[in-house]
């Protein structure tokens, strides 16, 4: 909601005099840089200030409101555990001020646990750090959770600063939407692959959308075959324009990568590619859930039959662990009819997302008939189809 005047003015005079909490979430409310500057100034002029989160994200923010927070940032004693500037309009200016104050205050090295910039194009686009948060990014700190997406960071930079600060404690790393580097040395996969080798506790990993070269993928999943450390890692790799170049990689090494238990690949130009793909997820042990939508830009019928039966073979196989499967957004038509008639005898999947297929009432039938006899689905989703549950069909087990 937006904030009036008047609320804002009591938000900014109890930061002022409160000493006990501890959590102020104002997102989207419409605020502005004047109001940034002056709850600064409420928190500096208040040494006592038990503040320790802070979530601004959502609210247009200008270069000064940023530099007089990061100030207060700099130099407070008591350092913020969990701060959110997320779609705040932040520049490469004001991200170099909150840089700074990050990398200058040493008391964040052991508090700050969740930092959240995503949403704010450029504010890492260039190549000047200044000191600031890649440096703070590659001392020894505590962060769990970063959300870098749509930042414009380069990532062999960004992954060349976590491997030497961020490998013990990061749980959860979103960089989707980046670039992948904004030089063509041969030595920048190297960077990737580190972190990868050296994460100890990392559970999701968001590339989507980054328009990885082959010789990246490659890094990244040597990185994770060489972990012995990471398990369950949720992997997502959607809309990287990977194509025929980056299925043969997975090929290759999927089965290698045995930390990663969910993989989205939706989106990447797979077509006809798709058959020996699907062959070599079927061969991994560790994975779970599987996204494939929108790869099923096939022209010749007898592909994307071929394609669909490989897929069945996938749900059917007693020794395959995959327990969830995504084919949404892709047009399947009736060709979802091959996918739906295997649920009658499906051993192995708990979810199956077939929304986006234009299906009808036809495939609606399909199902109705194949979960008739299914057991084991818990969750299937489809466009049209009970919108209040959001286009699901859910069944829940006794009790």
């Amino acid at each position: 909601m937006k904030l009036s005047l008047e609320v804002s003015e009591q938000i900014l005079h109890m930061m002022s005099q409160s000493s006990h909490l501890e959590e102020l979430v104002l997102e989207t409310c419409g605020l502005r840089g004047d109001f940034v500057r002056r709850l600064a100034q409420a928190l500096a002029g208040h040494s006592s200030s038990g503040l320790r989160e802070l979530s601004l994200a959502g609210n247009l923010l200008d270069d000064r409101g940023m530099a007089a927070l990061s100030r207060h940032l700099e130099r407070c004693p008591g350092a913020l555990r969990r701060l959110s500037l997320a779609q705040t309009g932040l520049t490469p200016r004001g991200m170099r001020a909150l840089g700074r104050a990050l990398a200058t205050n040493a008391a964040f090295d052991s508090a700050l646990t969740h930092l959240d910039l995503s949403g704010n194009p450029g504010a890492l686009g260039s190549s000047e750090d200044s000191g600031g948060l890649y440096s703070f990014l590659s001392r020894p700190n505590v962060l769990s959770f970063l959300n870098l997406a749509g930042t414009d960071t380069a990532l062999d930079t960004l992954f060349a600063a976590l491997s030497r600060g961020c490998c013990t404690s990061l749980t959860h790393l979103d960089a989707s939407r980046n670039i992948f580097s904004r030089t063509k040395s041969r030595t920048a996969p190297a960077a990737l692959q580190l972190f990868l080798s050296r994460a100890r506790t990392l559970r999701h990993l968001g590339l989507a959308g980054c328009k990885l070269p082959p010789d990246a993928l490659r890094a990244l999943l040597d990185g994770l075959a060489l972990n012995t450390h990471l398990r369950d890692l949720h992997l997502d790799l959607s809309t990287c324009e990977l194509r025929s170049a980056g299925a043969q990689v997975i090929q290759d090494l999927v089965c290698d990568a045995g930390a990663v238990s969910s993989l989205d690949l939706a989106d990447n130009g797979f077509g006809s590619d798709m058959v020996t793909l699907v062959l070599a997820i079927g061969r991994s042990r560790s994975l779970r859930h599987v996204a494939l939508g929108r790869n099923f830009n096939v022209r010749c019928k007898e592909t994307l039959d071929d394609v669909l039966h490989r897929i069945v073979q996938l749900m059917q196989d007693d020794d395959c662990p995959l327990q969830s499967l995504s084919v949404a957004e892709s047009r399947l038509k009736l060709g979802a009819s091959v996918l739906l008639r295997a649920l009658a005898t499906n051993p192995n999947l708990t979810a199956l997302d077939i929304s986006g297929n234009a299906m009808g009432d036809a495939g609606a039938k399909l199902l109705a008939k194949a979960l008739r006899v299914n057991s084991r689905l818990r969750w299937a989703g489809s466009e049209g189809w009970d919108q209040r549950a959001g286009g699901a069909v859910e069944r829940r087990a006794p009790g």
